[in-house]
C-alpha cells in the first residue's frame, strides 16, 4: 500500500493540514470539524505527516502502517498480561495482523482515526490490566490517557469502559470494580464535553441530514449477531477482479474454519473466554452500528478494525485447542496464508481506484491547465466509487485545488448542472463528462 496516491477524503485532510498546525488543531478541539467529529488527536497525526512527508502519499500510509503494527503489539501483550498463554497471543497477534477486513482502515489514510482509537483501546486495556496485575499507578494514568486520546481520536474509543468491565467479570481473577470509576467518569466528561462542542451527538448524518443514533431492532440485530461475525472472517471484497479468486479465498477459509471446529477441544477455552472474545467483537461496532450491513465491496468496513482484536483471539484460542501439535501449526499456517492473500486481494481494489484518481487528475491538469479565476468544474456520470472504493465521493474540489494549484476553483458532480452554458451572474463553468475508457478518463464539454 506504500505507493499507493492519495484517494477521496485524503484531499480533504491534506487541505486542512496545509493550514497553520496549533490554531486549526485549537479550533478542531472546541468547535469539532464541521459540527459533527470531535477527532482532534486524529487530525494531529496527519498534521504531525503533513510536517514530515508533504504531498509524500508513502509517508502517511507508513504510519498508518506503523500504527497497525503498535496495534498487533498491544494485542500480543494483553493476551500475554491476560495469562492467556503465549502461543494464544502469538497466534491472535498474527491474525490480527492479517485479517482482509481491516484493509479499507490500514491502507486508506482517510481512515485514519479508527486505525489510531483503536491502538489506543488495546494499549489502554493493556495498561489496566497491567495495573492490576501489578498495582503501578503510572500504568493506571497510562491507561486512562489512552482512553482519553482514543475518545478524542474517534468516538468508538468509548467502549473501552465496557472493556474493562467485561474484563474484570470475565478474565480477571479478584474482581475489582472501583478502579473502573474513574474510566466510566472520565467517559461521562468526554461525551458532555462532546455534546457541548458539536451541539449535539454529533456524527454521521443520513439523507436528510439527521444524526444517524442509536436504532435498535431488527436491521441491528442482524448486523451485529450474524453479519459482523462473518464479515470480520470472511472480509473479501467480492467487486474486485478476478471473481474466481474471491469465491475460492471464501470457500478455502469455510473449510478451514470447520476443520478448526471440529479438530478443536471446546474445553480448552471456557465460556467465560469465549463470552469476553465475543464481548470484544461486538462492543465495538455498536456506535457504528448503522453501517454493520456492509456491501459486497465492503465500503465503511474499517469500522470494524476495533472489533477484530475479538475474533482474532476467538481463532487464536480455537488453534490452540487443536490436537496434535503439527495439526495446530498447519492450520495456524492455513489460515494466515488464506488471510494474507485476502488483503493482497482487497489491496487490489485500493491499488486501481487510486491509481485511477491519480490519472484522472493528470488528464484535468492536461485538459484545463490555466482555468479562468473562481471556475467551477463539472463533471457529469462520473462515478462515486469503484470496485468498492471511494472515487472522489468526497475531497472533489480540494483534490484539484492540490493539483492546479489553485485556491479559487471549486468543483462539483453535474447531476442537476445543464451540460453546457453559464447562468446570469454565475461563475465560470468548465464541464467535463466521464468517458471512463482507456485512452481517455474524461473529456471536456464544448461551452
Amino acid at each position: 500500500m506504500l505507493p499507493f496516491p492519495f484517494i477521496a477524503d485524503d484531499f480533504e485532510h491534506l487541505m486542512l493540514s496545509r493550514q497553520p498546525s496549533l490554531p486549526t488543531l485549537w479550533a478542531l478541539t472546541i468547535h469539532g470539524q464541521q459540527g459533527l467529529f470531535l477527532r482532534p488527536v486524529g487530525f494531529a497525526t496527519i498534521f504531525i505527516d503533513h510536517h514530515l512527508w508533504g504531498q509524500w502519499s508513502g509517508g502517511y500510509h507508513l504510519t498508518n502502517l506503523a500504527f497497525h503494527l503498535a496495534a498487533v503489539a498491544a494485542l500480543f501483550f494483553l493476551c500475554r498480561e491476560l495469562r492467556f498463554g503465549s502461543a494464544v497471543a502469538g497466534f491472535a497477534a498474527m491474525i490480527f495482523a492479517a485479517l482482509p477486513i481491516e484493509t479499507e482502515a490500514v491502507a486508506w489514510m482517510g481512515a485514519r482515526f479508527d486505525l489510531v482509537s483503536a491502538c489506543f483501546v488495546l494499549w489502554g486495556a493493556f495498561f489496566y490490566v497491567s495495573y492490576r496485575r501489578r498495582g503501578t499507578r503510572a500504568r493506571y494514568l497510562a491507561a486512562l490517557a489512552c482512553f482519553v486520546l482514543g475518545a478524542l481520536s474517534k468516538e468508538n474509543a468509548y467502549v473501552l469502559p465496557l472493556i474493562l468491565l467485561a474484563t474484570e467479570c470475565l478474565i480477571l481473577p479478584q474482581r475489582r470494580f472501583p478502579p473502573l470509576i474513574a474510566f466510566f467518569l472520565a467517559a461521562a466528561a468526554l461525551f458532555a464535553y462532546r455534546w457541548v462542542t458539536l451541539g449535539g451527538i454529533g456524527g454521521y448524518v443520513d439523507g436528510q441530514g439527521r444524526p444517524m443514533a442509536f436504532h435498535a431492532g431488527l436491521k441491528m440485530i442482524e448486523g451485529l449477531f450474524l453479519r459482523a461475525p462473518s464479515v470480520l472472517l470472511f472480509g473479501i471484497n467480492w467487486l474486485q477482479p478476478p471473481a474466481a479468486m474471491a469465491i475460492g479465498l471464501a470457500a478455502l477459509t469455510a473449510a478451514a474454519a470447520l476443520v478448526l471446529a471440529v479438530l478443536c477441544a471446546p474445553a480448552s477455552i471456557g465460556w467465560k473466554r469465549l463470552c469476553f472474545c465475543f464481548t470484544w467483537m461486538l462492543l465495538p461496532l455498536i456506535p457504528a452500528h448503522p453501517f454493520l450491513l456492509t456491501t459486497p465491496d465492503l465500503r465503511t468496513t474499517r469500522i470494524f478494525y476495533g472489533a477484530a482484536p475479538g475474533i482474532a483471539m476467538l481463532l487464536a484460542f480455537l488453534l490452540d485447542g487443536v490436537c496434535p501439535r503439527k495439526a495446530r501449526y498447519a492450520l495456524a499456517a492455513l489460515l494466515l496464508g488464506l488471510f494474507s492473500l485476502g488483503v493482497l486481494h482487497n489491496l487490489n481494489a485500493w491499488r486501481y481506484t487510486s491509481r485511477l484518481e491519480a490519472r484522472f487528475l493528470s488528464e484535468l491538469k492536461a485538459l484545463a491547465p490555466a482555468p479562468p479565476p473562481h471556475a467551477e468544474f463539472v463533471f457529469h456520470d462520473m462515478p462515486t466509487n469503484v470496485r468498492g472504493v471511494y472515487f472522489l465521493e468526497a475531497g472533489l474540489r480540494d483534490s484539484i485545488r492540490i493539483t492546479l494549484g489553485r485556491g479559487d476553483v471549486t468543483a462539483r458532480r453535474g447531476v442537476d448542472a445543464p451540460r453546457s452554458g453559464d447562468l446570469p451572474g454565475s461563475p465560470p463553468r468548465l464541464h467535463f463528462e466521464w468517458l471512463g475508457k482507456p485512452d481517455a478518463l474524461i473529456t471536456a464539454l464544448s461551452p
